[in-house]
């Protein structure tokens, strides 16, 4: 399913929930997305499930802050990806705001419609202020991965 940044379901030209079970590339992004912005034991059937970043609202952008926010994503993804598949890069954009990029190695396939060699990049704004606010982007190509 697709669903936006508030989590309600989206409808496709017909009116219907909008499936991504033809989107692989989209399906991915959202459970990047997902686990990114939850906190763990949030999902009662998946209580392993999120990066918890959360923990991370009124704390300073610092080095250290940034690192941790990296390792703590890196970490929680690697229930759907390899370490050695996944790179994550936090870099700050404001005093309480991260770009928090996300690129996974896949395999090409005809149904992902990647080509050899190209990677999937995900990438989000977060903003730990006062409570933790994510924002996806969709214009990535500046950051040498592919947009989905």
């Amino acid at each position: 399913m697709d669903w936006t940044i508030d989590g309600d379901f989206m409808r496709d030209s017909s009116g219907d929930l909008k499936d991504t079970s033809e989107d692989l590339l989209l399906s991915f992004k959202n459970e990047v997305f997902t686990i990114i912005k939850s906190d763990l034991k949030e999902w009662r059937e998946e209580p392993s499930v999120g990066a918890g970043l959360d923990e991370f609202v009124g704390e300073p952008n610092t080095q250290q802050i940034a690192a941790r926010l990296e390792e703590r994503v890196k970490s929680a993804l690697l229930l759907i990806a390899s370490s050695s598949d996944l790179s994550v890069r936090v870099i700050p954009v404001g005093v309480y705001k991260v770009l928090i990029t996300v690129n996974v190695d896949v395999l090409a396939t005809a149904e992902n419609g990647l080509r050899a060699g190209e990677s999937v990049t995900v990438a989000l704004l977060f903003d730990y202020m006062e409570r933790g606010t994510f924002v996806p982007l969709s214009d990535l190509d500046k950051f040498g991965g592919r947009n989905i």
